[in-house]
């Protein structure tokens, strides 16, 4: 009686396949398990099947490793030779965990057409095996537009390695996800460190689409977000001098080290800009230490062709601070001849 339970039990679970999909000859979860594995043919065969390959790779990703399947593949080696023969030829094994990453991965190689698995693909960003939030993530970058609503949705989950994966997945949707601007901004205060980067890398990838909405960042925000908003326009995009204008209004901000902040990054600015090279000079007088030395470095690694520094880096040899005379003095001897006769 037991026999034939087990035997009902095994044509039932070898019945209950999620992938209903062959070609040539192979089912789907070997095709996606093969492209995985950076077998070019699997992917050409992925990229031919489309969008009907969608459905059969959903239930893949969404499908955990049924009970049963576990029971009786660990009870397979004690089993009559013909049961055991039965389970090795049409009971798949478990590995539950392989077939849900090899099915992301290959909804994201199918790309736009898989758009219908998104909510499934979303659902798996929440997977505590990294491996398979990772290339849901990858695969909702490489389904583009139909994944922005839902991503803009999860930047908020409580959980940081969640958020991270989602911010990651609109960088690799690239200019389309341009709406994800706003949202990802108050990701740079982001608590967490890996979501910060995740943020700088994703505004870095969005590109130009997202500048309006850094300057409005550089002008509203405080302290450390403002820094970082300007940090990131003047590091990863083409139009510095779009820029300029906020940076100065940062050097009238009450927070010394935005002060500092907006200093450095004009003296980072290689095209001359007449404004710019007067505010770094004006900066030489700041009450604040921190923010005289980041002039005087600005000084000293800028291109100065339309402003002179050399009275105000004179001023600065009798300054209360030593090592701002002494930046003052290395400066000058840097400049040259004129410059070295006004430390005489």
């Amino acid at each position: 009686m037991a026999g034939v339970c087990l035997i009902a039990l095994l044509w039932a679970t070898a019945g209950s396949h999620p992938e209903r999909l062959t070609y040539q000859g192979l089912s789907l979860e070997v095709w996606s398990q093969q492209a995985v594995q950076s077998d070019t043919n699997a992917v050409a065969v992925l990229r031919e099947l489309g969008a009907r390959a969608v459905p059969g790779l959903i239930i893949l990703l969404t499908n955990d490793e049924p009970f049963l399947r576990k029971k009786i593949w660990s009870m397979q080696p004690k089993l009559p030779s013909i049961l055991g023969r039965f389970v090795r030829r049409r009971i798949r094994p478990p590995g539950a965990v392989g077939t849900r990453e090899a099915a992301a991965f290959s909804l994201g190689i199918i790309g736009p057409e898989a758009g219908p698995a998104v909510p499934a693909l979303i659902h798996a960003l929440h997977e505590p095996d990294h491996r398979i939030a990772w290339r849901a993530a990858k695969a909702l970058g490489h389904i583009g537009k139909e994944s922005i609503p839902l991503l803009i949705g999860t930047l908020n989950d409580k959980d940081a390695s969640v958020r991270q994966v989602a911010t990651y997945a609109l960088g690799e949707i690239g200019p389309a996800a341009d709406a994800a601007g706003s949202p990802l901004m108050q990701l740079l205060d982001d608590r967490d460190s890996t979501v910060r980067a995740a943020t700088f890398y994703s505004l870095m990838k969005i590109g130009t689409a997202v500048e309006p909405r850094l300057l409005e960042r550089m002008r509203q925000a405080k302290d450390q977000g403002r820094q970082r908003a300007a940090r990131l326009l003047l590091r990863y995009y083409e139009s510095l001098d779009l820029g300029v204008p906020v940076l100065l209004e940062m050097v009238e901000d009450p927070a010394p080290a935005s002060r500092q902040g907006a200093i450095t990054m004009l003296g980072n600015i290689s095209a001359a800009d007449s404004q710019a090279e007067t505010t770094v000079v004006a900066a030489l007088k700041d009450p604040a230490t921190e923010v005289r030395l980041a002039a005087i470095q600005a000084i000293q690694w800028g291109n100065w062709k339309t402003v002179s520094p050399v009275s105000g880096l004179t001023a600065c040899l009798g300054d209360d601070s030593a090592s701002i005379r002494e930046a003052a003095a290395r400066v000058l001897v840097d400049l040259g001849e004129a410059a070295t006769n006004s430390i005489r």
